[in-house]
């Protein structure tokens, strides 16, 4: 096990959300339960948020773009991330 520490910059509403987010992350994999965890990002600017670890940003480099600068996705509109 290691640990990081992040900084992450946001609206107060928007940092709720996160750490609610995290806490089912964490309460999940106390009782070894898997599920489903779907995130909306709204690229419109309401939802910019950054992210730092020990002052950079993190690394996005595997997501990539179609030919008119939108994020590829999956069959369903997915990016998606698996904790294991």
């Amino acid at each position: 096990m290691e640990t990081r520490t992040y900084e992450i910059t946001g609206k107060s509403s928007q940092l709720d959300i996160l750490e609610h987010v995290f806490g089912i992350i964490e309460a999940l994999g106390s009782v070894g339960s898997s599920r489903t965890i779907s995130i909306y990002v709204d690229g419109d600017g309401a939802a910019i948020l950054q992210f730092r670890r020990e002052g950079e940003r993190l690394s996005a480099e595997d997501i990539s773009q179609d030919g008119d600068g939108f994020v590829k996705t999956d069959s369903s509109g997915y990016v998606k991330a698996d904790l294991g």
